[in-house]
């Protein structure tokens, strides 16, 4: 197996396995939700950037089914936009606009590690760092607003 293969792998291990050891039973439906609602809009994007060609991924879980990658927008992003809804500060003040703007920046230099180091990514010469960034920090925002909804209910 491939340095790429056994990335995936351990992805797909320590992630469940960190949900398991980290997110406190109480918390346990405020983070599934946040999955949720952060599959749903990172699928978009991705489907969006693959379509225009912006992203490829040259190495799929499922190649024949789909040119988007499984484990990134279904396993990773909604796992760590969880933890952030988890253990971000309660009112969004300087504290909660700082999370946003480093957590977001740490899923858009993700992006640029997994193209600088695997196979799993590969970004074009129309990709901008910048809107990639300011896209994670709109989909965290959004998914902030709908769990503050979600839990007043």
């Amino acid at each position: 197996m491939s340095m790429d293969r056994w990335l995936l792998v351990t992805l797909w291990i320590l992630l469940p396995g960190s949900v398991l050891l980290l997110v406190p039973r109480r918390k346990l439906r405020t983070f599934i939700m946040a999955c949720f609602a952060t599959h749903i809009l990172v699928w978009i994007k991705v489907t969006l950037l693959v379509h225009f060609k912006i992203v490829t991924f040259p190495l799929r879980e499922f190649p024949i089914a789909s040119d988007l990658s499984f484990t990134m927008p279904n396993v990773v992003y909604p796992v760590l936009t969880g933890y952030y809804i988890l253990w971000k500060p309660e009112r969004m003040r300087m504290a909660g606009i700082v999370t946003l703007v480093v957590c977001s920046g740490i899923f858009a230099s993700l992006h640029l590690l997994l193209d600088s180091f695997t196979r799993l990514i590969d970004l074009t010469a129309r990709y901008y760092w910048f809107a990639d960034w300011v896209s994670f920090i709109v989909i965290l925002f959004a998914v902030n607003r709908f769990m503050s909804w979600f839990q007043a209910k």
